[in-house]
């Protein structure tokens, strides 16, 4: 309607000037029938309020809603941040592929780690017991405390268009996770959980990682996740420098994003980056950001999980266009025919971790 009433507005202005700058004689014979057409152009046209001004008049002013601030706007916001390509949004055949992908997979968890040297084909005394799939690239999860590491292993396990089911296990209270757990995805790649570090961390869960980060062959890339509206603590900084220090390569993954109000969210997330060690990198690293669980307000989907998990086939570096998903076996189970043993699916050492607890 606005659009309407300045378009006809201009037009009779200029049609006016043209008007009163000519003779009778140029004034259009059509015109020249209707009645006062001298005194019609020649005086003030009525102001038409604009669509703005009638909401106003009529109480009702209407402001235009403020578009949803979700995980992939975040990336497209933060890409340019880091000199490592990344895809801030996959389009809908990479979605597809990417869905397929993930839901065509069988999930097995192949083990329960307490002690680096017990993972099969690492140390001397497994060296014998080698497993063939064990040569699978793999990514890790590290993070601290109840910051939703098994929440994100849930989610980029599950159907998007699912409830989310249970692959690790998901507590309110902190330090649920005690060990490494691996879980292998389609014969494709393993996706590890750590053991959350800070205050409620143990020591030797802090030397598994650590011994994991430095001595594991297969590992392509870890995740550093955040929670995105609590930011970066001591501890977090403190694995940051490691990181840097080992050259160990890694991607931070900003967490929770729901919890931040929609229109504060990019000022909010632009301080917590600027203002923390990740500012002083000189190499910056990719920054993805995720809800794991829907909310009834807000973010109403699980926003950039598609991303992160091309970020990881990526990293693992496998072709999303010629996968295919195997079928599984478990490795406890080729680890039970080789050694003959009953169980081997928890390798724990129970009296290191009833000692150390």
């Amino acid at each position: 309607m606005y659009i309407r009433t300045f378009s006809a507005r201009r037009f009779l202005t200029s049609f006016r000037r043209l008007i009163c700058t000519t003779n009778d004689g140029a004034i259009p014979s059509l015109l020249k029938s209707i009645p006062n057409i001298k005194k019609i152009l020649s005086d003030d046209p009525i102001s038409l309020p604009r669509s703005s001004e009638k909401h106003q008049q009529n109480g009702t002013l209407e402001r235009r809603k403020p578009s949803l601030v979700d995980g992939c706007t975040l990336m497209k916001h933060f890409q340019s941040a880091s000199v490592i390509q990344i895809v801030p949004k996959v389009n809908r055949s990479q979605e597809s592929t990417i869905n397929g992908l993930f839901n065509r997979s069988q999930i097995v968890q192949d083990w329960s780690i307490f002690e680096f040297d017990q993972i099969p084909g690492e140390g001397e005394e497994n060296e014998s017991n080698f497993v063939d799939s064990n040569n699978l690239p793999e990514v890790i999860l590290l993070g601290r405390c109840n910051v939703g590491k098994s929440s994100l292993i849930n989610a980029l396990l599950t159907n998007v268009k699912e409830r989310v089911k249970t692959y690790a296990k998901v507590k309110q209270r902190a330090g649920y996770t005690l060990c490494l757990n691996f879980y292998n995805i389609g014969g494709l790649f393993r996706l590890v959980d750590s053991p959350g570090y800070g205050n409620r961390g143990k020591q030797w869960q802090g030397m598994l990682v650590t011994d994991y980060l430095e001595k594991r062959r297969v590992l392509r890339n870890c995740y550093l996740l955040l929670d995105s509206k609590v930011g970066l603590n001591q501890y977090d900084e403190m694995i940051v420098q490691h990181l840097v220090q080992s050259g160990t390569s890694f991607d931070v993954v900003f967490n929770k994003i729901d919890k931040i109000p929609n229109d504060s969210r990019i000022g909010h997330l632009e301080r917590l980056i600027g203002n923390s060690i990740l500012a002083d990198l000189k190499i910056q690293p990719r920054y993805y950001f995720v809800n794991s669980v829907e909310t009834s307000k807000g973010i109403k989907y699980r926003s950039g999980i598609n991303e992160l998990r091309l970020s990881m086939l990526q990293s693992c570096g496998l072709n999303v266009r010629t996968l295919a998903p195997k079928k599984l076996q478990r490795d406890s189970d080729r680890l039970r025919q080789k050694r003959k043993l009953k169980n081997v699916k928890m390798i724990v050492n129970t009296k290191k971790l009833q000692r150390d607890s």
